[in-house]
């Protein structure tokens, strides 16, 4: 990537994170169901795989940010 396009990433990032004033359990709840809508279209193929780090494996790293 060059610096127009990771300032371009950066940029659109910045968008994304304001329409949810910057709530990032919000942001991850509205990934979240697009990924699921994505799913059920079964358009896209999903791999489910999990860290073998994460604090507390019943739960992904995902849950343990959203549940602080």
């Amino acid at each position: 990537m060059n610096e127009n396009e990771i300032a371009e990433a950066r940029r659109i990032r910045r968008e994304i994170s304001a329409e949810f004033d910057h709530d990032i359990s919000a942001m991850i709840r509205y990934y979240r169901s697009f990924q699921n809508e994505l799913k059920r279209t079964e358009k896209y193929h999903f791999e489910e795989s999990t860290p073998k780090d994460l604090v507390n494996p019943e739960r992904s790293s995902v849950d343990q940010i959203v549940a602080k």
